[in-house]
């Protein structure tokens, strides 16, 4: 009778959870009915040596216990199901007597069963759970007590490329030093398995490889896992399978890969495998390649350092662009999205080029972006104003500094303020410490320069600056966006070099709110006797002398 209302539970618990009819309470109900029905079926094997705990039960409360993602109960569970199978049909006890929480007896009249199924119910709630190093290695630890049943005669809980799957999925989401090197050591294993032994069901096939591929672009050793990640994929194109073929996503880990190296070789292999796959493309009719595919590549050029990096942006760029506005691939292809266009701003920013030159190179960009607009999607974002300032930051350290490229910064910084990236809460997560010390730069830029329009216009920024500071609701993140104490002194010591003792206090009031939003009122009382408050008072007090004299 349990049994088979465990059975209910789960099926019941399984379909509705497909379909997300559950609410939350609903969700806590049917683990929680498990768990009563267990101690229930405990405290009946106590009571009655003949009754026992049977793996029909223990399958039923494990998928409830997966479906609902309490993998810790899960595993146990599963366990606890393995020791009942092997207990009923060989008598060989798998756990120690310590981890026993029930009474298990040998009953002959239990038809005792376990096969992958059950193994692969946790392992998928395990992948599902979190992307740990941690999680990587209780899978391993399930797969190693599948092969040991596999070993001692149970042929249906052998681990197959499906569970294998699941394992490097994770490996490559776990971003861990070693999840690449052990993802390789474990494909290989698979591939000496099926191509020299004969077992067919551990045959790699393209998503497992590209699992492969993914945490090798998320290694550390960026030499090596390139290295690697290029071979793999050789490899798939070449000696590989029927089953195994490069696809869009293998070449979009590799120029991922390429990129993360930061070499002028890796920007050449990686516009290499670009013009390859649009020759193909372009013979075979079918799409080999996506927006990712060249904004990697592009970004492979925008780290490399190369002189020529910011023709080699330009060029890819052009090339997607034709690419989408070509009748071959209508609708198969996205519009040319901001991401493309902040790529090879950056470029121009990292670039070895002339302040000047990288200027006009920006500047001609952000006017192909308002002219190719699609429906807000190459609409300026945070990113593309915080790579303008740096552009705009080296032109004016050389001495170019222009009234039109101030007005450009500025039509960006309203154009960002005024849209709904900003009051998104979700797009509010771009402004970022790179975003706010880009701003900080153009505060420090028109201050320096010592006349008050523009002393004026750094006080705008600024306040933009703690605005958007402001809005961070996660209080480390806040902290790291927000404008340091240095920024404020030097805007209002500009301010006192010319007299204006308003625009000073101004900016230190606003100094203090930003400290009033999260510090204490201690520390605003130390704040108070600061340098800066002294400054001020003695500015204020010479110039009231000077006023006074005749």
């Amino acid at each position: 009778t349990y049994s088979v209302l465990l059975n209910a539970l789960s099926r019941c618990a399984c379909s509705n959870v497909n379909q997300n009819q559950l609410s939350k309470s609903s969700k806590a109900y049917f683990p929680k009915m498990v768990d009563i029905i267990l101690e229930d079926m405990k405290d009946a094997c106590r009571v009655d040596e003949e009754k026992c705990m049977n793996t029909y039960a223990l399958s039923s409360a494990m998928r409830v216990y997966a479906t609902f993602g309490l993998t810790g109960k899960a595993e146990h569970t599963l366990f606890q199901l393995e020791h009942v199978y092997l207990q009923e049909n060989q008598g060989i006890e798998t756990l120690p007597a310590k981890n026993h929480t029930m009474l298990w007896k040998k009953s002959a009249e239990n038809n005792a069963w376990i096969n992958r199924k059950h193994y692969y119910s946790v392992i998928s709630a395990l992948t599902q759970n979190d992307h740990k190093w941690k999680t990587v290695e209780r899978m391993q630890c399930i797969v190693q007590r599948m092969e040991k049943m596999a070993e001692m005669g149970h042929i249906q809980c052998r681990p197959d490329v499906g569970i294998y799957s699941h394992v490097l999925f994770a490996m490559a989401k776990s971003g861990h030093a070693l999840a690449g090197p052990k993802a390789q050591e474990l494909l290989d294993y698979m591939r000496h398995e099926c191509y020299n032994n004969g077992k067919h069901w551990l045959g790699p096939n393209t998503v497992l490889c590209n699992s492969v591929l993914e945490a090798w672009s998320r290694s550390k050793n960026r030499t090596e896992a390139a290295i690697n990640a290029n071979e793999l994929v050789q490899w798939m194109e070449g000696d590989a399978a029927t089953n195994v073929c490069a696809d869009v996503q293998t070449f979009n880990f590799l120029l991922h890969t390429l990129a993360r190296c930061g070499t002028r070789e890796a920007a050449m292999k990686a516009d290499e495998i670009i013009n390859r796959l649009l020759m193909e493309q372009n013979e075979k009719g079918t799409v080999t390649l996506n927006d990712v595919t060249i904004t990697c590549a592009m970004k492979a050029w925008a780290d490399s350092g190369s002189r020529d990096a910011p023709v080699r942006a330009e060029s890819l760029l052009e090339q997607r662009i034709q690419l989408y506005n070509s009748n071959s691939f209508v609708g198969t292809l996205r519009p040319p999205s901001v991401l493309e266009y902040n790529v090879v701003l950056d470029t121009h920013a990292k670039s070895r080029q002339s302040g000047q030159h990288a200027w006009q190179r920006v500047t001609y960009w952000l006017n192909r972006m308002n002219d190719e607009s699609n429906h807000g999607a190459t609409q300026p974002d945070f990113v593309t104003l915080s790579t303008v300032l740096k552009s705009w930051a080296k032109c004016n350290e050389e001495g170019h500094y222009r009234q039109s490229s101030y007005d450009i910064v500025m039509n960006i910084m309203h154009e960002v303020q005024q849209s709904s990236l900003v009051t998104d809460h979700q797009s509010r997560r771009g402004w970022t410490p790179q975003t706010a010390n880009a701003f900080e730069v153009l505060v420090l830029g028109f201050a320096r320069n010592g006349k008050r329009s523009f002393l004026l216009m750094a006080h705008e920024v600024l306040k933009f600056l703690v605005d958007q500071g402001n809005r961070v609701e996660n209080d480390e993140h806040q902290r790291s966006v927000q404008p340091d104490h240095k920024t404020f002194s030097i805007l209002m010591s500009a301010f006192l070099r010319i007299g204006d003792l308003d625009s000073a206090g101004q900016v230190m009031q606003l100094e203090h709110s930003m400290m009033c939003y999260k510090l204490p009122d201690k520390v605003l009382v130390e704040a108070s006797k600061s340098k800066r408050m002294k400054q001020l008072h003695r500015s204020s007090r010479n110039d009231q002398n000077k006023r006074a004299m005749p």
